[in-house]
């Protein structure tokens, strides 16, 4: 559990960050919008199409861009988002290829039954992304009134093993 310090610290790291992320997409002709009482911003890219940028929190701890698909629009405002929190790291891909090299029993894939606003729980893990949407198409058929997603969430690393932010 997180200690009030620990709260108030990483609330002013996401405030820290969403400006930056917020400043680079403005630079580059994007508008966003918070969503009242959400840690949601809506990213409108000039041709109009939107997404949806959130911070999940405790166990995933990370930025989520929705929805998921393979536009060079969601590409955009994701090397952006990834430039502007690790600048000098490499992709995500890359940090992906090089940790499932090195550590072939890892299952950085989750997917996250979300409860509320606070209660997420790992329903089960997979080492590639395409497995884990194949068995979320499963998931979502047998529970329709439940809510889940797929997410990358490297915690599951051993210690000493670098992951990027």
């Amino acid at each position: 559990m997180l200690q009030p310090c620990q709260i108030g610290s990483e609330g002013h790291r996401v405030a820290a960050e969403i400006q930056r992320i917020q400043s680079a997409l403005h630079q580059v002709g994007f508008r966003t919008r918070k969503q009242p009482k959400q840690p949601i911003w809506s990213i409108t890219a000039p041709d109009a199409q939107s997404y949806r940028l959130s911070f999940q929190p405790v166990p995933i701890s990370g930025w989520v861009l929705h929805p998921i698909d393979e536009s060079p629009v969601r590409q955009q405002i994701t090397e952006i988002v990834q430039s502007v929190l690790a600048p000098e790291r490499v992709s995500w891909r890359q940090v992906l290829i090089l940790e499932t090299e090195l550590h072939p029993d890892c299952r950085p894939w989750a997917i996250v039954m979300i409860r509320d606003a606070v209660q997420r729980s790992v329903i089960t893990r997979f080492r590639n992304r395409q497995d884990a949407d194949d068995h979320l198409r499963v998931i979502r058929r047998h529970m329709p009134q439940s809510v889940f997603e797929v997410v990358f969430d490297p915690s599951e690393y051993p210690i000493g093993v670098s992951t990027p932010v």
